[in-house]
C-alpha cells in the first residue's frame, strides 16, 4: 500500500512541476516582451544591463524546475523497479523449477504449483509490468503452438521466452549490451540444446524436433546425437568377388 501511494505522489509531483514550468514559460515569454518594450526608451547600457540580470533569473528558475522534474522522474523509476521485482521473480522461479523436472525426469507436463505461480505472474504483470513486457508474455500466451509446425516451435517458444526475459532486465535498468536470446537462454539450457535449437535454426527436422509445451522449454537434445548404447549402424557396401 505504502508503495502505490509514493509512486501516485511521485506522479503528482511530476504534473506539478510539469504545469509549473509551463506556466514560468508562459510568465518569462511574457515578461521580456514587457521588458523589451520598456527597454526601448531607456538608455543603452541600462537596457542591457537590465536584460542580462533578467535572463540570469529566468535560466536559474529553469535549472530548478528541470531538475526537479529530472529527480522526480527517476523516483518513479526507483519505485517502479520495486515492484517489478515480486512479479518477476515468481516468473523466474517457476520457469526454473519446470526446467528441473524436465531434467529430472519429471516431463514437460506443467504441475498445479507452477500453473498457480504463473497465473500469479500474470495478474500482477498487468499492474506492475511495463510495457514490453507486457506485450512479450502477451504474444507468448495468445500464440496457438499447435498451429506452428513443428521444426519451428522450440525455436519460437524459446526465442519467446527469452525475449521476455530481455525485457525484464531493461525493467530493471540493464542495457543489454551485448547480450541476446541465445545468451539468456545458455543460463537454463544445456549445451545440445542450445546447438540444437540456436545453432540449427532452419535444419531441425521435422521429425526430430522437440516437442514443447507452454509455458515453459523442455531442454532439447540434438536430433544427430545417438542414443546411449546404440552401435552406429555401418555403411552398405557391395563386397567384389575375387576370381
Amino acid at each position: 500500500m505504502d508503495n502505490k501511494q509514493n509512486v501516485g505522489s511521485s506522479k503528482s509531483l511530476f504534473v506539478l512541476g510539469l504545469v509549473l514550468l509551463l506556466v514560468m514559460v508562459a510568465g518569462a515569454v511574457a515578461l521580456v516582451w514587457l521588458l523589451w518594450l520598456g527597454f526601448t526608451s531607456l538608455e543603452d547600457d541600462v537596457a542591457k544591463a537590465m536584460i542580462t540580470a533578467s535572463g540570469g533569473v529566468l535560466a536559474a528558475a529553469l535549472t530548478v524546475v528541470v531538475t526537479k522534474i529530472m529527480d522526480t522522474r527517476r523516483e518513479i523509476k526507483k519505485e517502479l523497479r520495486q515492484l517489478y521485482a515480486e512479479p518477476y521473480q515468481k516468473y523466474i522461479t517457476a520457469m526454473f523449477d519446470m526446467m528441473l523436472s524436465v531434467r529430472n525426469g519429471g516431463g514437460s507436463t506443467v504441475d498445479a504449483a507452477n500453473v498457480e505461480a504463473m497465473n500469479q505472474f500474470s495478474r500482477s504483470l498487468i499492474l506492475w509490468g511495463s510495457d514490453k513486457a507486457v506485450a512479450q508474455w502477451a504474444e507468448f500466451r495468445m500464440t496457438d503452438w499447435d498451429a506452428v509446425p513443428t521444426n519451428e516451435r522450440a525455436v519460437r517458444q524459446i526465442t519467446s521466452m527469452t525475449q521476455l526475459m530481455l525485457a525484464m532486465r531493461s525493467d530493471f535498468g540493464h542495457k543489454n549490451r551485448g547480450v541476446d536470446d541465445r545468451q539468456i537462454a545458455s543460463v537454463f539450457l544445456t549445451a545440445d540444446a542450445i546447438q540444437s535449437v540456436f545453432g540449427g535454426r532452419s535444419a531441425i527436422n521435422a521429425t526430430a524436433a522437440p516437442q514443447v509445451s507452454a509455458p515453459a522449454s523442455a531442454p532439447v537434445t540434438s536430433p544427430e546425437a545417438p542414443k546411449r548404447g546404440q552401435r552406429p549402424q555401418p555403411r552398405s557396401s557391395k563386397r567384389q568377388k575375387g576370381h
